[in-house]
């Protein structure tokens, strides 16, 4: 049974199976090549879902046991989780002002999956909270080329 791999804000992997999130448990196994993965509900406070998925080249080889009674995770929320990985792209990518960048972002996603509205204001990435990360992803690249630059050139008056 094949799942569907989702990016996490942390630059992580989470996996979308049968209508729920799994996060990656331990290392992949370098001798079975097996990946451990634990349901997202399992760290929640006052709730604890002890399901784990063992996976193998992307496929579900076993279940240890049935899901308590907690919500299902939507296909909106997969593709909004989807989003922010891609909001952080467009970020470095495009030069223009970060909050314009966001909302374009957001709400082409909303438009290419045809997402409802009420859906998408459930699960779309607020701009609050995420702010404070992306003007310190602009300004970390920034740095990144300005300190590249200043060495080639640095190199070029040397060598």
């Amino acid at each position: 049974m094949k799942y569907v791999i989702v990016p996490t804000t942390r630059n992580g992997k989470a996996v979308y199976f049968k209508e729920n999130i799994y996060y990656q448990l331990k290392p992949v196994n370098p001798i079975t090549n097996i990946i451990i993965l634990r349901c997202k509900f399992y760290h929640y406070p006052n709730f604890r879902c002890k399901v784990k998925i063992k996976s193998y080249n992307e496929n579900v080889i076993s279940i240890n046991r049935q899901h308590k009674a907690h919500q299902i995770v939507t296909e909106n929320e997969v593709i909004m989780m989807q989003a922010k990985k891609k909001i952080k792209s467009n970020i470095l990518i495009n030069k223009g002002p970060i909050k314009k960048t966001f909302e374009e972002t957001v709400n082409d996603v909303i438009a290419n999956y045809r997402i409802p509205l009420k859906h998408a204001a459930e699960y779309a990435p607020k701009y609050k909270s995420v702010q404070k990360t992306l003007y310190k992803l602009r300004h970390e690249t920034q740095i990144k080329k300005i300190s590249f630059q200043v060495r080639l050139n640095l190199f070029l008056l040397i060598g």
